[in-house]
């Protein structure tokens, strides 16, 4: 809500507004998604190849807590391109 209430305060037109605060939600709801599904992927698959990956993966992470995206500190100012999702699953 302080998003919103700040574009409009910000802004004459109301309609130019809430489209730049959708536009901004939108891109949020996005990242934040993305980096969820990662680490549900990572946590939480099933099977023999899901498994084979956190046996590599956690080990980096408890040495570089870092690679893991900060979804509760930084949300989806988190890095959330490519390079961080090789970061986190350990690729290339």
């Amino acid at each position: 809500m302080r998003r919103l209430s700040e574009h409009l305060l910000a802004s004459d037109d109301w309609r130019s507004a809430a489209a730049a605060y959708a536009t901004e939600h939108d891109h949020d709801y996005d990242a934040l998604h993305r980096l969820q599904d990662w680490m549900t992927e990572l946590l939480y698959g099933i099977g023999d190849e899901a498994q084979a990956r956190r046996d590599f993966v956690l080990p980096y992470l408890a040495r570089e807590p870092s690679r893991a995206p900060d979804l509760v500190g930084r949300g989806p100012e988190s890095p959330h391109d490519e390079a961080a999702r090789q970061r986190l699953f350990v690729e290339g």
